[in-house]
């Protein structure tokens, strides 16, 4: 009689099994949000001043201008500085040289930029290689050289380009074909028969 006054008292099993579900339950639940937590991403469009001292040092050349790049650029350019302390001296250098230069560029030549690294980036390894190569070659000319190649290659540009007016059928028929003239003067025309052999 003692066990049945009792009972009431005991959890049953199926309470327990409840209780546990539940604190399991919670339990996964505080660890699904701190995973969730933690794999927030980072601020999407960090500010000049969210950035670390250090970040602000290596990407000093981009200050001025950081207000109005996009999220993706400043996601790139602070991948840029967590991977610059690992990069060797001469290429930290080249690092900043090319920020100074980007800096400078107009957002058409940036535009530009950005179109041929893609073109490049689609090259098989070994004409990529071979771009690398000339480029690096380029960087060695004089400014006034690299100036007049600017000037010639703007040149060839334009030349290539055709006047809007013809429309696309006009531009897909081939050309008439020229008429042919004669060199010197015609050949006489005899009107003379020949004698007959009878």
């Amino acid at each position: 009689m003692a066990e049945e006054a009792l009972a009431p008292l005991k959890p049953s099993r199926l309470s327990r099994r409840a209780g546990l579900g539940s604190r399991i339950s919670a339990a996964l639940l505080a660890l699904f949000l701190s995973f969730a937590v933690l794999a927030a991403p980072p601020k999407k469009n960090p500010s000049w001043s969210d950035l670390t001292a250090e970040q602000q040092q290596i990407l000093r050349p981009l200050a001025g201008e950081w207000g109005s790049l996009d999220a993706a650029r400043r996601t790139k350019w602070i991948g840029i500085a967590k991977r610059y302390p690992g990069m060797t001296g001469a290429e930290q250098n080249r690092v900043q040289a090319r920020m100074a230069e980007w800096v400078k560029l107009t957002p058409d030549e940036r535009r530009n930029a950005r179109e041929q690294y893609r073109k490049i980036g689609k090259l098989p390894p070994g004409k990529r290689e071979v771009v690398s190569q000339h480029w690096e070659e380029y960087q060695q000319l004089p400014e006034s050289v690299k100036k007049g190649l600017a000037v010639e290659s703007k040149k060839k540009k334009t030349e290539r380009i055709e006047p809007r007016s013809r429309s696309k059928t006009a531009q897909a028929k081939p050309p008439p074909p020229a008429a042919v003239e004669p060199e010197g003067p015609e050949p006489a025309v005899s009107t003379l028969t020949p004698p007959s052999t009878n």
